[in-house]
């Protein structure tokens, strides 16, 4: 009789194995296990962030622009490790333990617990397929996401290039007619600003910054720098492309709380994920747009002699909306294109999915990277900067001057007459190492963070 009843619960009644086919159940479940999943991940992700290298490594400080390709790569690898973790960790709670895993007991308690009043796995393997899935869809959502950063990076790669030819020459032909646009109008609003702001200008001074076409500011002196916009936008990109790699506790929760809300919704409309998905990639096309219409009316701000109002928006927290948007809507890409159910049972739905997501990804190819870029501009224009920020980035430039960088990592590397290396083979250091700058930490000299 148990025998009996064992292959009616798992082969014939979708308690087992198939019990999937219960899609808006199954949605309610998953959802709960990608909430649980990401909060484990990002506890993952804490303990390895010391070969993270993004507390330490700046390679937008390296002097060559292709080394930004870097930071596609490095979080790719990392996010990919943290994965590896959870998933040999499932395994190693189920496998070497038979039917008195931690799974199997977990199945039966909460399948007790839930009393027939829901359809929920009734076998441990369900629960570390299900956990399994999950993991596997949010690499595929990383491994989509490091291809946006890509298609970001390249955009900046041009831009930075195109701006130092002009900074150079201003006649010279740029690979991008907008970057000789963009370049032209922000230096202008810059010049307009300083010299219209005494208190812009006193911080020229004090850090002895010579900017031409401004009053004051034309010094001849030894010890002074020149102001080059090209160096100030390319710190500008720099960190705003380690924002959109950025591990970010408000990312994780923000798609933990995003994954309750669905089963919310699953529960109460009774409907299965895939019937959600048109409307989130319709908030997400609408909301990029609202960003690209935010960047120009930042800059015709910038660029308004009555605006002197700090902007409450940072470069900060517009990178991480846009982290946020990007992980919800390529994990839904993701979530529906690798199961198995959708192709087998709903074919054109599936294929509606794949043409969805690589029209998005043309589009982001074509526009994603130039929105990014042209708001990052325009949110470190003064007057959006508060005086004290204004005077932190150009700091972080008068750097680009003094200090010697890595040309592999951006790094602060020691005076050549204080040379680790050269201490190593018994020669002692004269005078004092850098103890860092703003950007360093108490590793500067470290690949670890």
């Amino acid at each position: 009789m148990n025998k009996a009843v064992e292959k009616f619960e798992t082969e014939v009644h979708p308690h087992g194995f198939k019990w999937w086919r219960y899609r808006y159940e199954y949605t309610i479940v998953e959802s709960l296990v990608l909430a649980f999943s990401v909060m484990v991940l990002y506890g993952v992700m804490l303990l390895l962030h010391g070969v993270s290298f993004f507390d330490v490594h700046k390679f937008y400080k390296t002097g060559l622009p292709q080394r930004f390709y870097r930071y596609a790569w490095v979080y790719l690898v990392f996010h990919a490790a943290c994965l590896m973790v959870m998933v040999t960790t499932a395994y190693m709670l189920y496998v070497p333990w038979g039917k008195g895993n931690i799974f199997d007991f977990f199945a039966e308690a909460f399948h007790d617990y839930v009393n027939d009043r829901a359809n929920v796995p009734y076998t441990g393997y369900s629960w570390l397929y299900m956990i399994l899935d999950v993991q596997f869809q949010l690499f595929v959502c990383f491994a989509l996401y490091a291809l946006f950063v890509v298609m970001v990076v390249n955009n900046y790669i041009t831009a930075m290039r195109d701006w130092k030819a002009l900074s150079d020459d201003p006649d010279a032909p740029c690979k991008n007619s907008l970057n000789a646009k963009t370049y032209f109008h922000l230096e202008s609003i810059v010049k307009k600003r300083v010299n219209t702001t005494p208190e812009f200008k006193q911080i020229f001074k004090d850090l002895k910054l010579r900017l031409s076409g401004v009053e004051g500011l034309d010094s001849t002196s030894s010890g002074w720098h020149d102001f080059k916009l090209h160096v100030y936008l390319t710190d500008g990109l720099g960190k705003s492309a380690e924002f959109l790699v950025q591990v970010s506790l408000t990312t994780n929760v923000f798609l933990a709380v995003s994954a309750l809300i669905v089963a919310v919704l699953a529960h109460h409309f009774e409907v299965a994920f895939m019937y959600f998905l048109p409307g989130f990639a319709f908030v997400g096309f609408v909301l990029f747009i609202m960003g690209y219409a935010a960047s120009r009316y930042f800059r015709s701000l910038a660029d308004r002699d009555d605006h002197k109002t700090h902007s409450t928006v940072t470069v900060h927290g517009f990178c991480r909306c846009v982290q946020i948007l990007l992980y919800c809507l390529f994990f839904s890409f993701a979530r529906l294109l690798l199961s198995n159910d959708i192709f087998e049972f709903y074919t054109t739905i599936y294929l509606a999915a794949l043409i969805g997501l690589l029209a998005i990804l043309i589009l982001l190819g074509l526009f994603g990277g130039e929105v990014i870029k042209e708001t990052t501009c325009s949110l470190i224009l003064p007057p959006h900067l508060p005086p004290h920020v204004f005077r932190t980035h150009l700091e972080s430039m008068v750097h680009w001057h003094t200090k010697e960088r890595c040309y592999e990592c951006g790094v602060e590397q020691p005076h050549v007459q204080a040379s680790f290396s050269k201490e190593w083979a018994g020669k002692k250091p004269v005078g004092d190492r850098p103890m860092g700058d703003a950007d360093s930490t108490f590793r500067q000299f470290s690949w670890r963070g």
